[in-house]
């Protein structure tokens, strides 16, 4: 926050006008709107426009302000003041003054202003009195002696006068002020002071960049013989460096003249403060100077700043609409004392059961997990899995380990895993702080949320605890729970959810079930019962347990820390495991249905009432049909979710039914559950109606709402489709997967962009759509179309399904596709528009294979002139036998899937119980075979390739070489090329067996989303009218016209000229005359003939001499390029240059070729300066009149010549 106190010759309306803007606040004068010609003004400038609050009265007009606002929900107080030195209402003002102050007692209070009085050395009653009021409040000044605050310029010399005043209370304090140079001709010297607010708001340690580097680089440069030491280390620079305010948001921009700046400026003030203003010349020559040094200076910073915003790895670009997705409490409107608060979390978090009378059903887990064993990979791999930064108590945070050296990151391995071995972690892991999140209804302590923030090391170990656990689960944990598994989803229940409502649509009933404070709740003894039935073995179950007991908490409670208390009970929400706890204990529920209900373990059919029940973690769903007992089940499992300590508030819970108006009425205990026309869960709706509407509009308008704030003009043109693509997953992805959103809605997306952009950038309103949507090389913007986005999914969703491994998936979508109206329909119909179907591949045929058990392997893959193939070559060790292979492939193949053909068609000719070692240039194979994570487009390559491992026992060694180095895959490469240009043709569908793989009728579908979009620009380029623009034909980024993109020009210059390039300015839809020439006022008739834009064009002209050194026609119906008869350039105002081909020929040209986004960049000026004429050409004059002949007769370009 900045605050300036003025003279300024201001209005009133024109300040109420600036209020308006994004970025500040000008407040109202000290003085009426009929006395604001030399009123006194205060502006503010505040980091956070959202949440301070302000307000501004005039308690005497012209000689008091006070000015009230929060920061950090803590309330500050400004009192301006303006007392001429004769005294005039001065008891009014102190009267005032002590009213407010005692008012405001205890808040942060500052009082300055033109007091006229020395406070140094009072010399008359007036100044004494004013002293008087000053030290009775306890204010303070800063008092430093011969530093006068306020020195006034008075002709050709510089007096020091009685200071202007800046008095503050005790709670703030003043840490420096500093006299800045007189850049301006202001008669005042401006000063700078620095306040800092005495409050326990902050209670975390911050650490800045600069000293977080300081202290890794000091740590690795260290040696540690223990965990201990290291440990010692750590804490000790954390409590170093740290300080209380958070600046870590703060960056600091080091520009070329930062230095040459701070030397001039010390200059100039001992030029005006010591030199007595005597040499004007000498003063006015380096203000200037300085001058010229801020413009560059800030031309360096707006281009850093730029360039930090939209950096391929930044999050910046993604944070513009952050605050209103903000969830934090508002303590000022809580009604709750903070001891009311901590007795309520102190008392949730406290046990009240020591025993449970559940009687534990027979386990349906086959097998407990395994230790895990930690080591310096798994800690790697926790680190680059970990997203929270937040630091617990100790503060240490996620940075300083993250940048530990390999020998430290050892010791905290062999730590944790001391910590397994002895069944417990140390007790400072113990102490946490816990961030309340508000859910529903604030002024109810049960509607918020605690989340548990413990230190940085109990997390990592947990984090690592949890990975190990999912993959288990995945195997071992009932298929009724999908969430947080590994390789499950809850877009499973919700497709499941959906057929089961379209197979029983006469009868259908899903029930969801709120469990009271469901993590909070949960007693010691029944995580030991949950643990013990899903086999956990003994010392990692006791290792859990110690770990979550007499766990330390405070709570944050209005920016600081409540008084410590022991949890005794409770999962803590926070904890990377927690999910999984809630799994097993899930998992008790599930198998005593399985046990009570007689229903199927691992149901494989469409049957609603032998499926039961499906879980979210904590999230539990009945479903049933009328032909069930439905009330007794839910009473069964409110009955054992009783015996487990866990309660279900029947009130809270929701139902839903087919047909709505059925008769079936779910209660529990008697006590009806409220029944909805439709139920979300997790995001998903089992039918398609008007709730399920209702939900996407409102997502379209929060899609709208975002797009409000999108900051087009700050984003590189390239990042504007990550953008607007990351927005449109977030919001529909979970949508797109279950339910059918309308063809309506899907355009109103599509709209809404395009609306929000042409907004953003003043482009015409009847541009064409395709502008947006084609690739940039053919410029558009690369914005994805939201109906190819949905038809991705879809398709993607179909696949999943087909191959699923879960048989009852495969049975929801062939059961779902029988019913019109369907997501599955949906599915098919997208699948059907791009003419891609999925193709069964049972391949039985028998490669030939190689005689031999030892082999080296050289393989690869090549795409040469628009033709594929791929080669190998296999060498038998221990013998001169060498065989080559090279093949052709559909030339619609990328170079990575011959790659992988190579791979996979070489394992096939092994023969079986063999040993090969692979070699491939390919790091994409490498990553697709070997990561075991893998699940992208080369799905089917991994399935294929591990499985005929294991089918023929092979042992197989899959070696990354450096490529066209090594012998072989040169060899290799050779072999690839050939096949390529040969006719040996293959067809890849060979190689799959087992698999459901997309396909056309020639080719194998890999990369679906290149694949419909391809479809899609094809259809695009026939609508596209070419006479609009002839950007079109640009199809590379090595383009000219595309330079710019990549140019070091400012963002905002950028989105000019890519308009310019387009043609898609803003325009009149009714043609008017031009007020000078008497003929049609088009754009094109002010860029090329007014007689009034003469000036703009010879501007032009200028500076294209400048930048090329050569001299250029404008001209309107040719395109640019060179004549060598007249020796100039001819020039179009669109900047396209259409022959790129002919690019080559202009080595006798660098300065066009190499400068032209420059020249793109004064088209672009001269285009915006002719345009406003236009403009008001079209907005004054009356339209032109239908008889109006045109004129033909117009003018010839002009040419300017400069001897």
């Amino acid at each position: 926050m900045s605050i300036t106190e003025t003279h300024l010759k201001t209005y009133e309306d024109q300040k109420e006008a600036y209020n308006k803007g994004n970025g500040s606040i000008f407040f109202n004068s000290l003085f009426g709107a009929r006395k604001a010609q030399k009123g006194t003004a205060l502006f503010h400038i505040l980091n956070n426009k959202r949440k301070r609050f302000i307000s501004n009265e005039n308690l005497i007009q012209g000689k008091l302000q006070w000015t009230r606002f929060f920061s950090r929900n803590k309330p500050i107080n400004i009192i301006t003041v303006y007392a001429s030195s004769d005294g005039e209402d001065d008891d009014e003002i102190i009267n005032i003054i002590i009213h407010l102050l005692l008012k405001c007692e205890n808040e942060f209070n500052i009082v300055l202003g033109d007091f006229n009085i020395n406070t140094r050395k009072p010399q008359n009653s007036r100044e004494k009195e004013w002293k008087e009021l000053i030290e009775c409040f306890q204010l303070k000044e800063l008092i430093i002696p011969e530093n006068y605050t306020y020195v006034r310029k008075v002709i050709n010399s510089v007096q020091k006068s009685r200071p202007d005043h800046i008095f503050v209370s005790n709670n703030i304090r003043i840490i420096r002020e500093v006299i800045l140079p007189p850049i301006s001709k202001n008669d005042h010297l401006p000063f700078y002071i620095d306040i800092e607010l005495e409050t326990d708001y902050c209670w975390r340690n911050f650490i800045s960049r600069k000293d977080m580097n300081q202290i890794s680089t000091t740590l690795n440069e260290s040696h540690y013989d223990s965990f201990d030491a290291l440990q010692k280390d750590i804490s000790e620079m954390v409590n170093k460096f740290s300080f209380k305010d958070d600046k870590t948001n703060l960056k600091y921009i080091n520009t070329i003249n930062k230095k040459e700046i701070k030397t001039k400026e010390i200059e100039l003030l001992h030029l005006v403060t010591q030199g007595k203003g005597q040499n004007i010349e000498e003063i006015e020559k380096l203000r200037n100077n300085i001058k010229v040094l801020y413009k560059e200076t800030g031309a360096d910073i707006k281009a850093k700043l730029s360039e930090n915003f939209n950096k391929h790895d930044s999050s910046m670009i993604y944070q513009f609409d952050k605050h209103l997705k903000e969830k934090s409490i508002d303590w000022k409107n809580i009604q709750f004392s903070e001891e009311e608060i901590v007795h309520h979390f102190e008392t949730k978090f406290t046990s009240v059961s020591k025993s449970s009378d559940f009687e534990n059903p027979p386990s349906t887990v086959k097998k407990g997990p395994k230790i895990p064993q930690i080591s310096l990979k798994t800690i790697k791999e926790a680190i680059s899995r970990m997203k929270s930064n937040t630091p617990g108590l100790d503060s240490i945070s996620f940075q300083i380990i993250r940048n530990l050296k390999d020998e430290h990151l050892q010791l905290i391995a062999d730590q944790f895993e001391n910590c397994i071995q002895q069944g417990n972690i140390p007790e400072e892991w113990k102490s946490g702080w816990v961030k309340l999140l508000p859910k529903r209804d604030i002024q109810k302590l049960n509607d918020i949320r605690p989340i548990t923030i413990l230190p940085i090391y109990y997390r990592i170990l947990f984090n690592i605890i949890a990975y190990e656990l999912r993959q288990w689960a995945s195997k071992h944990i009932n298929l009724r729970q999908q969430a947080f598994i590994s390789h499950r989803n809850t877009m499973n229940h919700g497709l499941l959810l959906s057929s089961l409502a379209k197979k029983n649509k006469s009868s259908f009933l899903l029930v969801n079930l709120d469990i009271e404070g469901a993590y909070d709740s949960v007693e010691d003894h029944i995580i030991e019962k949950a643990l013990t039935h899903c086999k956990f073995p003994d010392e990692l179950k006791t290792f859990i347990l110690n770990s979550y007991k007499s766990q330390i908490l405070q709570l944050e409670i209005d920016h600081h820390l409540s008084r410590p208390f022991t949890k005794t009970r409770g999962i803590p929400q926070g904890c990377p495991l927690a999910p999984l706890i809630y799994d097993c204990i899930t998992q008790l529920i599930i198998d005593k249905c399985i046990q009570q209900w007689k229903i199927s373990i691992k149901p494989t059919k469409l049957n609603i009432n032998d499926i039961g029940l499906l879980c979210f973690a904590d999230d539990i769903n009945l479903v049933s049909n009328r032909y069930c007992n439905y009330n007794e089940r839910l009473d069964n499992i409110s009955k054992w979710l009783g015996q487990l300590s866990l309660k279900i508030n029947p009130s809270k819970s929701m139902a839903t039914t087919l047909p709505t108006k059925s008769k079936m009425k779910p209660m529990i205990d008697g006590t009806i559950i409220p029944r909805f026309k439709n139920l979300r869960v997790l995001g998903h709706y089992p039918w398609d109606d008007s709730t399920l509407n209702e939900d996407i509009e409102k997502r379209i308008l929060q899609f709208q709402l975002s797009l409000k704030y999108i900051p087009l003009k700050r984003m590189e043109i390239t990042n504007i489709k990550k953008v607007i693509f990351a927005k449109c997953t977030s919001l529909f992805t979970h949508i797109l997967r279950t339910n059918y959103i309308p063809e309506s809605l899907v355009d109103r997306i599509n709209i809404e962009v395009r609306k929000a952009i042409r907004k953003k950038i003043f482009m015409h309103n009847a541009s064409p759509t395709n502008y947006f949507h084609l690739p940039i090389t053919y410029g558009g913007l690369g914005i994805p179309r939201f109906d190819i986005f949905a038809d991705e999914i879809r398709i993607k969703t179909a696949l999943y399904l087909i191959n699923n491994d879960n048989e009852l998936l495969r049975e929801v979508y062939s059961e779902g596709i029988k019913h019109e109206n369907s997501i599955f329909k949906e599915m098919n119909r997208s699948m059907k528009k791009y003419k891609i179907r999925p193709q069964q591949f049972n391949n039985d045929e028998i490669f030939p294979k190689l005689k031999g058990k030892n082999f080296t392997i050289y393989t690869d893959g090549s795409n040469l002139n628009n033709s594929t193939g791929f080669g190998f070559t296999a060498k038998v060790n221990n013998s001169q036998e060498t065989q080559d292979f090279s093949y052709k492939i559909n030339s619609e193949y990328s170079h990575n899937v011959a790659e992988l053909s190579a791979i996979l068609t070489s394992l096939k000719i092994l023969p079986p119980k063999s040993k090969a070692k692979i070699h491939t240039d390919s790091e994409i194979s490498i990553h697709v075979l070997k990561n075991k994570a893998y699940n992208g487009i080369f799905n089917c390559f991994k399935h294929e390739y591990q499985q005929v491992i294991q089918q023929s026992n092979l042992n197989i060694q899959l070696i990354k070489v450096k490529g066209h180095v090594n012998k072989g895959n040169i060899k290799a490469d050779e072999l690839a090329k050939k096949g390529a240009q040969e006719h040996n043709y293959f067809d890849i569908k060979k190689l799959f067996s087992n698999q459901t793989i997309l396909a056309t009728s020639n080719t194998i579908i890999f990369d679906i989303k290149k694949s419909i979009q391809k479809k899609r620009y094809d259809v695009m380029f026939s609508q596209f009218d070419r006479d609009n623009s002839s950007l079109h034909l640009t199809k590379n980024w090595s383009s000219i016209n595309l330079k710019f993109i990549k140019s070091k020009i400012d963002t905002n210059t950028k989105w000019s000229i890519w308009r310019n390039l387009t043609s898609n300015h803003i325009k009149q839809h009714k043609e008017r005359q031009c007020a000078h020439c008497k003929c049609p006022g088009t754009l094109k008739h002010f860029i090329y003939y007014c007689p009034n834009t003469q000036c703009f064009r010879d501007f032009f002209y200028t500076k294209f001499l400048d930048i090329t050194s050569m001299q250029c026609i404008l001209n309107d119906y040719q395109e640019s390029r060179y004549c060598e008869r007249r020796k100039v350039f001819i020039i179009h105002h669109d900047g396209v240059m259409i022959r790129d081909t002919q690019m080559p020929n202009f080595k006798n040209l660098p300065n066009i070729y190499q400068n032209w986004p420059e020249i793109q960049t004064i088209l672009t000026l001269l285009v915006g300066k002719c345009h406003t004429k236009y403009y008001e050409n079209s907005r004054f004059k009356k339209p032109i009149q239908k008889q109006t002949p045109i004129l033909t007769d117009l003018p010839a370009p002009v040419v300017l010549t400069i001897n």
